[in-house]
């Protein structure tokens, strides 16, 4: 029997937060800018700066608290959704905003698994579980919009 304890709730959500910004642009890249920009340049917004922070930040990452790196992923987030949701003005506003979810995504799950090392097995398991569902819940929001 799996007892569910308070830090396996909260490594789920943050896995589900920290994975939906990416995944909602993933599944609406066709949709957000419209004919402004191709598909494939959404994407590459989306998916090289969270790549290159993701393979970068961990060299550096000893430097910073998790506390502050969690604070400044939260406001970055924030941000960025402020900025894709205002595409329709100009091009290069919503893929700022696309860029600054993909790298709150970077910064996030690797400030998050180096945090994990202090929590046992299961918040793994569950900071996973968000990550995947994440995927599943952007899909089906993006349908249902």
């Amino acid at each position: 029997m799996i007892v569910v304890n308070r830090n396996m709730v909260c490594f789920y959500f943050l896995g589900l937060l920290n994975n939906f910004g990416y995944k909602v642009i993933m599944a609406t890249a066709k949709d957000l800018m419209k004919e402004k920009a191709p598909t494939s340049v959404v994407l590459m917004f989306n998916i090289i700066p969270g790549f290159l922070i993701t393979l970068a930040f961990p060299m550096f990452q000893h430097k910073c608290k998790t506390k502050i790196l969690i604070i400044f992923t939260s406001i970055l987030f924030a941000l960025a959704y402020g900025l894709c949701g205002l595409s329709f003005i100009a091009i290069g506003i919503g893929l700022i905003g696309v860029a600054s979810i993909s790298i709150g995504y970077g910064l996030g799950e690797s400030t998050i698994l180096s945090y994990l090392s202090k929590f046992d097995d299961k918040c793994l398991t569950a900071f996973t579980i968000g990550t995947g569902l994440s995927g599943l819940l952007a899909s089906f929001i993006y349908l249902i919009l």
